[in-house]
């Protein structure tokens, strides 16, 4: 059994902290676009979700790895919670329409109650977050794309390499306790 550790998460957890910083003691001076804005006040929920999600999983999932996996996505995402939280500080607050980023909420997976009674929970766990993943990829690539913050590009770059390994690595898992891929796809279902 191969089991992949995402011990980089720290490592982005520790680079994302520093650019929090960065971005802190600007005090204001790099404005932000729309785009920059919209990343921070959409995946701000978006990862607040996949935690509550992950806190299930802590105590529901059937299988170590999902337990060690909603560990770290909690670890992980509640630091990039907080950069994010910093960074939204620093960004100007003229009245310059956020962009939308393209993800629906009706398509993050975000459907905490439906995991507390799913059975056999890993499997509902995986086909719920693989989707939830893949939205925030295209957040992410959105703001790569349109953004304007060196710092919050940067985050973006993190979120879409860690989410990508965890997107394989649980459909790997799928496809071996339940002899097939999420109905969700992969990492190329992010593209779209």
């Amino acid at each position: 059994m191969t089991f992949i550790r995402f011990t980089k998460r720290p490592l982005f957890a520790a680079f994302a902290a520093v650019a929090a910083l960065a971005i802190s003691a600007c005090g204001g001076s790099e404005a932000g676009n729309g785009t920059d804005r919209a990343f921070v006040g959409d995946m701000v929920p978006h990862h607040s979700s996949a935690v509550d999600m992950a806190k299930v999983a802590q105590q529901r999932g059937e299988h170590p790895e999902i337990k060690t996996l909603a560990n770290e996505i909690i670890a992980s995402q509640s630091e990039e919670i907080d950069q994010m939280n910093k960074a939204k500080s620093a960004l100007s607050e003229d009245n310059v329409e956020a962009e939308e980023l393209g993800i629906p909420a009706d398509m993050m997976g975000m459907d905490t109650a439906t995991l507390t009674t799913a059975e056999p929970f890993d499997r509902e766990f995986i086909d719920m977050m693989i989707p939830h993943h893949q939205g925030a990829i295209r957040m992410a690539r959105a703001e790569l794309d349109k953004g304007s913050s060196d710092e919050l590009k940067t985050l973006a770059q993190n979120i879409i390499s860690a989410q990508t390994n965890e997107i394989k690595q649980m459909n790997d898992w799928r496809t071996k306790w339940y002899d097939g891929p999420s109905p969700a796809g992969g990492v190329s279902a992010a593209n779209s």
